[in-house]
């Protein structure tokens, strides 16, 4: 210590020493910067003093926008032209919702902006330096807001930026049982909507991110791996199969891809189920020498009457109906491994082939014109209870969304049935919700995931059972027809296609569509129930139309037409039905 206390002293002499030397030797530079550190600040201050009160000061800027030297009204002009056509993105975590400024409900002031920027009174004036410092800050762009406006995209945002939580569950690669993880539900209230768009900072192209209120999925992570191990025993069971004295066994890759996965949320589970057009495609696959083709059964209809009938002969083959309920029961646990695939007749396949008489010659032969001269258009049209008429009504065109009122016609008897029901989660949203966007918004992931749930070839075995011809396809390829389209309308208002209620909230749906009424409604007008069709060039319109004497159902179907002429076809129809 007394060693350090001696060595202190002579250190701050040699330091103070050192000084000393240096400034002797730069006295002349030091003087010289002093001079010249004055001069600039006197000019300066000169500067600042004589500033002109009309120009903004040489840095200074609007919310980021640099308008430093110019003159307020030249500043002016150049903000509102910068904002002329200035948009705010409101951003979800999934979604963005772009808006112009009107729109959204923002108006900049830019006179109390760029006045606020070129304010520089006589106590900033004087202040040393203050021309460079004041002129770095940067002015807030200084807005008003319209409430009704702002509250109207907030609450678009709340309604279209939600995403509803996803369950945990189950999915099978090769043979092999994986979890896929939840997701949870993202809302975004329209009041924190608001308040983040008046917080923003406004720049001609502003974002604004808005961060959800979370809430976990039903069926957590956790809970669906304590069951991973269950459900891979499922798939290694060593399930056997015999077909007259033949043994088959199916792999695992197989088995997996027979398994279907839906959430009870309640029991905090997921409900192991058989896909049955999975297993029953394999069940036809292996069938060999023991399979025999039904024939067809053909019947005739005259307005929807039947005619006559030329009945096919029964075939042989798989009771795939046996067979998927015994794999079932293998699978979870219920039933024997070993399985006789037992051999029954099958029945014969229902083709229709349906004809309309012209029962008006004036209203066929109206229809007939307005297809040919629209290029080809086919359409179909029923009276209730009345006439009816065609022009290539049989044409096969690509169904483009049409198809989802097949779709939402399997929904309904599958929900009338007990297996499926309103308020069970399809995709992200509830089978009701999944329903009512299929058809009011023609939502494209809705039936997609229906048609996956319940087999593209289940839906079109239904819907052919109820007389709509071989003609109308659904699954890998859609293509459908005018006539069965305009006889499904036909059964569905008449009420023996499904239940009442089922009939009231396909048609209430059908009268809210929203994808565009510029089609049959326009060119009807009134209360018009329709899906419309747009894809790929071709465009469709299928409706039940409430007219002021009649009600009748309408389809037009076109490729390279147009709503206008859709609309047109539509209009003189319902000229001639209501006269």
């Amino acid at each position: 210590m007394q060693q350090l206390a001696q060595r202190l002293p002579r250190r701050s002499w040699r330091l103070k020493k050192s000084v000393r030397l240096w400034h002797k030797e730069h006295r002349r530079q030091v003087r010289y910067a002093t001079i010249g550190f004055v001069v600039f600040a006197a000019i300066l201050e000169i500067i600042q003093l004589a500033w002109p009160s009309g120009r903004l000061l040489p840095f200074a800027s609007v919310q980021g926008q640099a308008i430093g030297g110019s003159t307020v009204s030249v500043a002016k002009e150049r903000i509102a032209k910068d904002y002329a056509n200035a948009t705010v993105t409101v951003k979800t975590d999934g979604k963005e919702f772009p808006a112009g400024f009107e729109q959204a409900g923002i108006a900049i002031d830019t006179e109390k902006s760029v006045n606020e920027a070129a304010n520089y009174p006589l106590w900033k004036r004087i202040l040393p330096f203050s021309l460079l410092l004041t002129g770095l800050d940067d002015t807030p762009m200084y807005v008003t807001f319209d409430d009704t406006a702002v509250n109207a995209l907030a609450s678009k945002v709340e309604a279209e930026g939600h995403t509803a939580a996803v369950n945990a569950t189950v999915a099978v690669q090769d043979g092999r049982a994986g979890l896929v993880r939840a997701t949870p539900d993202k809302a975004y209230p329209a009041n924190q909507v608001a308040q983040a768009i008046r917080s923003g900072k406004f720049q001609p192209k502003t974002e604004i991110k808005v961060t959800p209120q979370t809430k976990p999925a039903a069926l957590t992570d956790q809970e669906v791996k304590a069951q991973l191990d269950a459900v891979q025993q499922i798939i290694d069971e060593k399930i056997v199969f015999t077909l007259q004295d033949e043994e088959i066994k199916p792999d695992k890759k197989t088995k997996g891809a027979w398994l279907t996965f839906a959430p009870d949320e309640k029991a905090e589970k997921l409900i192991v189920g058989i896909n049955a057009d999975t297993a029953k495609k394999y069940l036809e696959s292996i069938q060999g020498e023991a399979y025999k083709a039904p024939g067809t059964t053909q019947i005739q209809l005259v307005d929807d009457r039947e005619v006559s009938r030329s009945v096919g002969a029964a075939g042989r083959g798989v009771d795939t109906a046996k067979a998927i309920d015994a794999i079932n029961k293998a699978m979870t646990g219920d039933g024997a491994l070993d399985i006789g695939l037992a051999i029954a007749d099958l029945p014969a396949i229902i083709a229709y082939d349906k004809k309309y008489s012209n029962t008006d010659a004036s209203l066929a032969a109206l229809v007939s014109q307005l297809a040919t001269a629209k290029g080809g258009y086919g359409v179909s049209l029923m009276e209730i209870d009345g006439r009816s008429a065609n022009a290539n009504g049989n044409k096969q065109f690509v169904a483009a969304s049409t198809y989802k009122l097949y779709v939402a016609y399997a929904v309904i008897k599958e929900v009338e049935a007990g297996r499926m029901n309103w308020t069970d989660t399809i995709g992200s949203r509830t089978v009701a919700k999944c329903f009512d966007d299929m058809i009011v918004v023609s939502d494209n992931d809705c039936p997609k995931a229906f048609g996956s749930r319940i087999g593209w070839q289940a839906i079109t075995s239904m819907v052919r059972a109820e007389g709509i011809s071989t003609r109308t396809q659904l699954g890998s390829s859609m293509y459908t027809t005018a006539n069965d389209l305009s006889y499904f309308l036909y059964r569905l208002e008449k009420g023996n296609l499904v239940s009442s209620a089922g009939r009231d909230r396909l048609i209430g749906a059908m009268k809210r569509q929203s994808y565009t009424r510029a089609g049959i409604p326009k060119g009807a007008g009134g209360t018009v129930a329709d899906k419309v069709g747009d894809v790929d060039g071709y465009l469709h319109d299928a409706a039940i139309v409430y007219g002021s004497h009649k009600t009748y159902v309408l389809v037009v179907m076109s490729y390279g037409g147009s709503w206008a002429g859709i609309a047109d076809v539509a209009s003189q129809i319902n000229t001639s039905v209501n006269k």
